[in-house]
């Protein structure tokens, strides 16, 4: 009936064009619904068809496109198709973890790539992409780089920009962070010049610079970012990147102090959530937040409803960076129920050590130090302060040598917890200097028992007036507000409740014309 309407509507011969114009505008599900109606006639088809079929399922499930492709060899009729079909092949079966047969694909198709026309210098790019892209996974990443070089000398060529965000991976493999932005930048600039970008290239592009955004203080991270994050034509294909995109420029709002924003964003990535386990996550952000920001109660409803979706996900069936939930959780529960958060740790223990091949999170440390940093919360909450520092000082030090600051400030903080010494609170000071106003700096001017940054000055002429205008309740509030004090400590401070507290911010956020907590220090005071 399917393939019936279509033909009505318009020519059987502009299926695969259909197709192919579906699959680059990252309306994935749609083109492999024209695909696999042709496909199933058994006809005779383009062998192009059989190739975007692959593609789609490379993008989606890796053993379905070994499956598919491994059947579709038959009803291929030319050497240069099978080649091509054999470089997918072979690509798909590195990212199941079969190398061997993944090097025999490869090779049968490198007996295809002699001669000079168009369609054999394309298949020889896309083989040494995909060599590359083996080599990568198998963290060979000098034979990476040396297969991968070819292809990034062809600038016009379509795999250009494929080859680009390949060598940012390579870098992000050598932990050179820096240097991938650097490149990742590079390949949006070659993806958005020209009329009609490939929109899931496009997106998985962005992604990546969120992310960066969110771990570097990078200014043209950020500001990309956010920006592409609003043009990218979003499909419901793209729901896991649009999500993991939102959760990065929300995080990077906060560390900037931008909490409405960074809550917004939060909001918005929960909506598109695409399964249960990214659900869980999404719930987790917020109430990691509300904690941090002194609302207790908001925190309590948000974790509460992370556990509730947490008891419905089967996580050892899970092999992507979605289990990070579980570490979030724990993270959440340790000044609740130590024994709950050192079960939550052991339960992401137990889903393994290895992520999907093609993860940015493969073989990662990142992976290892958010393990241990959140063993060494638990820890601190149980008071085996031992092996809280023990946990913070492995955090530290990889975050401390990849330049991702504010973990690295995280973790000291976490290290001042576990012994006491001053000392990492300046380590943690110095790692915020680009984060002056995020929730981790007010941690810090909390313990201090000290103002705000500028807080001795002087009170610019509007917040003066502003101030003046304060009844003494609302201006007690106001000077509690601008030492860093969370809701909660300003209410046990001031022997009032929480919703007193809250509804007198309020009143000064009006009265000073702002809507965040960032807003109000940075007009407060000069400089």
């Amino acid at each position: 009936m399917k393939t019936e309407r279509k033909s009505k509507t318009k020519p059987h011969s502009n299926w695969l064009d259909e197709a192919q114009s579906l699959y680059a505008a990252a309306r994935l599900s749609e083109a492999a619904s024209i695909l696999d109606d042709a496909i199933g006639q058994r006809g005779r088809i383009p062998e192009d068809a059989f190739i975007l079929r692959g593609r789609l399922h490379l993008r989606s499930r890796a053993s379905e496109a070994v499956a598919f492709l491994t059947q579709a060899m038959p009803r291929l009729e030319t050497d240069l198709g099978r080649a091509r079909a054999s470089v997918l092949l072979g690509a798909a079966q590195a990212r199941v973890g079969d190398y061997k047969s993944a090097k025999a694909s490869f090779a049968r198709a490198a007996q295809q790539t002699l001669g000079k026309s168009a369609q054999t210098e394309l298949l020889r790019s896309e083989l040494a992409y995909q060599t590359a892209a083996t080599s990568w996974m198998q963290r060979k990443l000098d034979e990476a780089e040396s297969a991968l070089k070819p292809v990034l000398e062809r600038p016009g060529s379509g795999l250009y920009v494929e080859a680009l965000i390949l060598r940012g991976s390579i870098y992000s493999a050598r932990e050179r962070y820096e240097a991938q932005a650097g490149v990742l930048l590079e390949a949006l600039r070659a993806e958005t010049s020209g009329d009609q970008p490939n929109v899931y290239r496009w997106a998985h592009v962005a992604a990546q610079i969120a992310y960066l955004s969110r771990e570097l203080s990078n200014q043209s991270l950020r500001n990309t970012a956010i920006e592409q994050l609003e043009r990218i034509p979003w499909t419901d294909d793209l729901a896991d990147v649009q999500f993991n995109m939102l959760k990065a420029v929300g995080w990077r709002r906060a560390l900037d102090g931008d909490y409405f924003n960074a809550f917004r964003y939060l909001k918005r990535a929960a909506a598109c959530a695409p399964t249960t386990a990214w659900q869980v996550m999404a719930s987790c952000d917020r109430a990691y937040l509300a904690a941090s920001l002194g609302e207790p109660r908001w925190a309590e409803q948000e974790v509460g409803e992370a556990a509730e979706l947490a008891e419905r996900v089967e996580w050892r069936a899970i092999a992507g960076e979605e289990r990070i939930a579980l570490l979030l959780l724990a993270e959440l529960y340790a000044p609740l129920d130590g024994a709950l958060a050192m079960s939550y740790v052991a339960r992401f223990q137990e889903t393994g050590d290895r992520y999907t091949a093609t993860l940015s999170f493969n073989a990662d440390r990142r992976v290892e130090a958010m393990v241990s940093y959140s063993l060494g919360y638990v820890h601190q909450y149980l008071g085996a302060l031992s092996d809280a520092e023990r946990s913070f000082r492995e955090a530290f030090e990889f975050y401390d040598t990849t330049g991702f600051d504010w973990r690295a400030a995280r973790a000291a903080i976490g290290l001042w917890h576990a012994t006491k010494d001053a000392r990492w609170l300046a380590v943690a000071e110095n790692k915020l200097r680009s984060y002056p106003q995020s929730w981790l700096a007010t941690q810090i001017r909390a313990i201090e028992n000290r103002p705000a940054s500028n807080a001795a000055g002087k009170l610019t002429e509007r917040a003066q007036r502003a101030a003046d205008a304060l009844t003494p309740a609302q201006r007690e509030v106001y000077e509690l507000l601008l030492s860093g004090r969370p809701t909660r400590d300003i209410a046990a401070q001031l022997g009032r409740s929480e919703f007193t507290v809250r509804n007198h911010i309020k009143v000064v956020f009006k009265k000073l014309k702002v809507n965040s907590r960032a807003a109000l220090l940075s007009n407060t005071f000069r400089g």
